[in-house]
C-alpha cells in the first residue's frame, strides 16, 4: 500500500473551503447572485484578516512536516 503524504493537506484544504456561490444559491428560496457574491467575499476577507496568524500556525507545521517526509522518504510503500 503506497503512503499518500498529501491526505492531511487535502483535508485541511477541504475543511477551510467556503461553500461555492452555486451551492449557497441552491439553499436559497429566491437566488440572489449579487448578494451571495458580496456576502461570500466579505466572509472570506474577514476570516483571512482575523484568522491569519492562527491559520499560519496550524498549516505551516503540517506543510513543513509533509515536505520533510516527502524529501526523506519519497518511495514509501
Amino acid at each position: 500500500m503506497r503512503l499518500n503524504l498529501f491526505v492531511i493537506q487535502e483535508f485541511i484544504a477541504k475543511a477551510i473551503t467556503l461553500p461555492g456561490e452555486g451551492e449557497i444559491m441552491d439553499m436559497m428560496e429566491v437566488a440572489d447572485p449579487d448578494a451571495v457574491h458580496a456576502v461570500r467575499s466579505f466572509i472570506r476577507k474577514q476570516l483571512a484578516s482575523e484568522l491569519k496568524a492562527e491559520f499560519l500556525r496550524t498549516v505551516w507545521p503540517v506543510t513543513l512536516g509533509l515536505l520533510y517526509l516527502y524529501l526523506m522518504y519519497p518511495l514509501l510503500d
